[in-house]
């Protein structure tokens, strides 16, 4: 399980993928939460605007 790189005993992310373990970048996880909150907030926003007009 060695790689050409002097990476040490750090676990790249395919083969973290083989083992199962499913590896998300930060700015993903950040990225879908702030699409979700988006989301969330325009689905209230219309709500709200469609009742007091």
């Amino acid at each position: 399980m060695r790689s050409g790189r002097k990476a040490g005993m750090r676990i790249s992310a395919k083969d973290a993928e083989v083992m199962g373990i499913e590896v998300q970048p930060y700015h993903v996880i950040i990225g879908t939460a702030a699409f979700v909150v988006c989301v969330l907030l325009l689905h209230f926003y219309g709500k709200l605007s469609s009742i007091s007009a």
